[in-house]
């Protein structure tokens, strides 16, 4: 099961032996008190932030995603942002997108771009609902990691595992910076069998290091999968210790935004 690409592991003695002589992603979630995390505490310190109404999220919804992320490392919000806030985004972006859109290639791949600055792009990138609620979940003050991108994922039309195996996005099981907090917004309507984000259940929990880990090694942790999918302007989020992939699904493309955050360690300057 383990071969040099794919060296991930939830063996304990396997996780154990690489910490040991790696230690260093370990110090650095200590570091920032992102080990042993207390539920009771996160769950008061959000109630302790102010909740700004939302005709599309109740705070109810809100507890229940952040009770997801504590629980599992991910969630899904669904239609957390309004289809008029997102199509009015798309509006001011649409040559960019449409740019975008045009691009092709015989792998799968991301076209990124880098936003600029807007207040209709500020209104999604620093939500304050969303923002206290990653707060919470790190219990600290947070960063911007980094600006805002765009992605556009593409997928061919013919896909085999050779083109899964080498595509140019993140196809393949694995876990980011030690402390990444990702938040990404729909901007196209997502299926449930269509291109999406997978995270790997309660995977956040173990003292995961920097690999990628083969599908046998995850069908023996867990079945189960959190599908990031949903109508444009639905969120969904996940910690940097969590396993995640993209499922790339033939011809069936999407475009999200992507937002970066951090409790303060590796801020991209």
């Amino acid at each position: 099961d383990y071969d040099e690409n794919h060296l991930g592991t939830f063996s304990s003695w396997r996780l154990s032996f690489y910490n040991i002589f790696f230690p260093g992603r370990t110090i650095n979630r200590l570091k920032f008190k992102q080990l042993n995390k207390n539920p009771k505490k996160i769950i008061q310190f959000f109630n302790q932030k102010k909740y700004e109404e939302n005709s599309n999220c109740s705070k109810k919804e809100l507890e229940k995603a952040l009770s997801d992320l504590v629980n599992l490392g991910g969630c899904v919000i669904p239609n957390y942002f309004s289809q008029d806030k997102i199509n009015e985004f798309l509006k001011e972006n649409e040559i960019l997108i449409k740019k975008m859109r045009e691009y092709k290639s015989d792998q799968i791949s991301y076209k990124i771009e880098l936003l600029k600055i807007s207040q209709k792009l500020v209104e999604l990138w620093l939500d304050n609902n969303l923002i206290n609620l990653i707060r919470s979940f790190l219990t600290t003050d947070i960063f911007a990691r980094n600006y805002p991108y765009l992605y556009y994922t593409y997928v061919p039309e013919a896909l085999n595992k050779d083109k899964i195996l080498n595509s140019k996005a993140a196809s393949s099981w694995h876990i980011d910076h030690s402390v990444l907090f990702n938040l990404h917004v729909l901007l196209d309507d997502i299926e449930e069998d269509e291109t999406c984000m997978e995270i790997l259940p309660k995977s956040h929990k173990s003292f995961n290091i920097a690999s990628k880990y083969t599908n046998s090694v995850i069908d023996k942790f867990s079945n189960k999968r959190i599908k990031c999918f949903g109508s444009k302007g639905t969120v969904y989020m996940h910690t940097g210790n969590v396993v995640h992939r993209l499922n790339p699904v033939a011809g069936k493309n999407r475009l999200n935004l992507h937002f970066e955050f951090s409790p303060g360690s590796n801020i991209l300057l």
